[in-house]
């Protein structure tokens, strides 16, 4: 197992713990593997007992384990987790759509162990992730607080350095595995945290620089938890830390925003240089008690207080969807940036110059809007309808052949033309009928010259509509 694979599937283990329970369900590691000696097992407490709280703690009603359980069968009715307990080991099994597997925690000696993970491993992510609750409930055994002791517990796996004989995250180099190791045997030493925050190397392994495109991420370290959502454009982030916010709090935003890479994020982070509210035109920072957190951080508890950055850079007036009909017209209009360049994804869905888009005909086109920087904001413009007509006053029927006088006309009558895309008419016999009007016309005339037949096509926004006629 190459340690550069096993950090992807953490972070992948960090998103479902993100999916089960909320932003701040416990188990969400991304981690940093580490080399650190085998623990030796010592005399503890009867194993039986100490393995019969934790599982006591982990199946109650309102543990973290059986809420986050309850959340995926919310909207996801057939996921089955099952629970058990033999002598000094827990097993926990689930089957989802988001993630399934099974894991085995046993207590050997002073600590609660996993298994020692191989590369390709199936139950790697889902054991990794249970193991979030397990530390949850033996925090609560220990009469520590469950969610600073996960982030203890996900911290040491997330840095190098900081494994101690509380948490134990090993990477075995020749046998290509991966363990992890809880003491069990008495409360953790966890003043070490003080110091500790959302640094680059640590944020490189879990966040991505923002796209225009949508996305959330959530992770915690120590005392702080991390929740963000948005694209390069909108983003809200909250930071939440366990006993009050202080300057890790501050550490760590700049961090995140140095990482996520908002639009403006340079101007934010020249600007904003202590911790304190704030609100200019392009941001703005609040913080909030427990009363009144964000929802992603909600469960945190009376013990964390949360900062919110609000930031949003240009944007389309009116958002990022348009819904149209064939022929129809909306001019986009951006705030707070120049556009350099207007583009089309499908030119025969819609097109769009100097911000007008017009509707050609059923179907989906991105509008992109370049910026004066190079960035790139996109619209979605859907198109709902096809350009119709009707023939003789009727709706047009393709089958039928319709009948003209000689030196008579056959009226077409248009409906959903853009008026800046002009028609195209022909006739596969020229001599029995043709169309006489101007192809900007919405009202269009067939002619009929002599006895004959004749396929008219008359071309409206690209869709073609062939009319059989005859002359008689």
């Amino acid at each position: 197992m190459k340690k550069q694979n096993t950090k992807r599937v953490l972070a992948a283990a960090l998103a479902a713990a993100m999916l089960l329970g909320g932003a701040a369900v416990p188990g969400a590691f991304a981690a940093e593997l580490v080399t650190a000696p085998i623990a030796t097992a010592t005399d503890s407490a009867p194993a039986s007992d100490t393995m019969q709280k934790v599982y006591d703690n982990l199946t109650k009603s309102d543990s973290a384990y059986k809420k986050a359980i309850a959340a995926v069968q919310e909207y996801q009715p057939d996921a089955v987790y099952t629970e058990s307990l033999e002598g000094n080991a827990i097993t926990l099994t689930g089957k989802s759509e988001s993630f399934s597997g099974s894991c085995t925690y046993t207590l050997e000696g002073d600590y609660i162990v996993t298994p020692a993970w191989q590369e390709g491993d199936e139950n790697f992510t889902f054991g990794y992730l249970m193991l979030g609750y397990i530390a949850d409930a033996l925090g609560e055994h220990l009469g520590m607080e469950p969610h600073l002791m996960s982030g203890y517990v996900s911290a040491v796996c997330n840095r190098e350095g900081l494994s101690s004989k509380y948490v134990i995250a090993q990477y075995d180099e020749a046998a290509k595995t991966y363990q992890v190791k809880l003491y069990a045997a008495g409360p953790y030493d966890m003043s070490a945290m003080d110091s500790w925050y959302l640094d680059e190397a640590l944020l490189a392994t879990v966040l991505d620089p923002l796209t225009e495109e949508y996305s959330s991420v959530s992770t915690g370290f120590g005392k702080l938890v991390l929740s963000a959502s948005g694209d390069r454009f909108d983003v809200e982030i909250h930071l939440a830390e366990h006993g009050g916010l202080t300057d890790l709090t501050y550490q760590s935003l700049i961090n995140v925003v140095n990482r996520l890479q908002p639009y403006g994020y340079q101007d934010f982070v020249q600007s904003y240089t202590e911790l304190k509210e704030v609100k200019t035109e392009t941001y703005q920072i609040s913080f909030h008690k427990a009363a009144d957190a964000p929802d992603t951080l909600a469960s945190l508890g009376d013990h964390y207080e949360y900062l919110t950055l609000q930031m949003q850079g240009p944007s389309f007036s009116e958002g990022n969807y348009e819904f149209l009909d064939a022929g129809e017209t909306k001019t986009l209009k951006v705030k707070g940036a120049e556009v350099t360049k207007w583009s089309s994804s499908r030119k025969a869905v819609a097109t769009v110059k100097n911000g007008k888009v017009t509707a050609l005909k059923k179907g989906e086109s991105v509008i992109t809007a370049t910026l004066e920087d190079g960035s790139k904001l996109k619209c979605n413009v859907n198109v709902g309808t096809n350009p119709s007509i009707k023939v003789g006053g009727k709706k047009f029927n393709k089958s039928k052949t319709y009948t003209i006088k000689r030196k008579g006309t056959l009226k077409v009558q248009i409906s959903g033309k853009a008026s800046s895309v002009n028609n195209v008419y022909a006739s596969s016999n020229k001599k029995a009928a043709k169309v006489t009007s101007k192809v900007s016309a919405t009202t269009v005339k067939i002619q009929g010259l002599k006895k004959g037949s004749s396929t008219i096509t008359v071309k409206v926004n690209g869709v073609s509509f062939k009319i059989k006629v005859k002359v008689k």
